[in-house]
């Protein structure tokens, strides 16, 4: 598989993938907030939203030229995320199962960075550093 075709189709997963969710944090803000330890479930919905809008950005962003600019923002992103997925945990805000939700939701937002990183350099021609003399 060409390294273009490869990055479309790990930004159109992401999209997908982080849609889904914030569909389902859209539909139901309060039940899980509640089950996090979100006290207010529009916190819950507008994180919902945020995902919504980024889903959009990157199955938009799949194709043509715009690929590789759409791959660099969404590992810049999810980087962001699971800088702030540390952060969240490490201030004690949520339940036992919340920590575990983001931790879960951290480790499929870490596979789509590398991923997309992994995709980016192969469409610029680059190879990874491992085994290089």
């Amino acid at each position: 598989m060409n390294g273009e075709r490869f990055l479309g189709r790990v930004l159109v997963a992401d999209g997908v993938v982080s849609g889904l969710c914030g569909l389902g944090l859209l539909v139901a803000p309060g039940p899980i907030g509640a089950l996090i330890g979100v006290g207010s479930p529009a916190i819950v919905a507008a994180v919902g939203l945020s995902l919504l809008g980024y889903a959009a950005m990157l199955v938009t962003g799949a194709r043509g030229s715009g690929a590789r600019r759409t791959a660099a923002i969404a590992v810049a992103l999810n980087v962001a995320w699971l800088v702030g997925t540390a952060a969240v945990i490490l201030s004690g805000a949520l339940t036992r199962e919340g920590n575990w939700a983001l931790i879960l939701v951290g480790d499929v937002v870490l596979v789509f960075a590398l991923l997309e990183g992994v995709a980016w350099r192969k469409t610029a021609g680059l190879t990874p550093a491992v085994g290089r003399s």
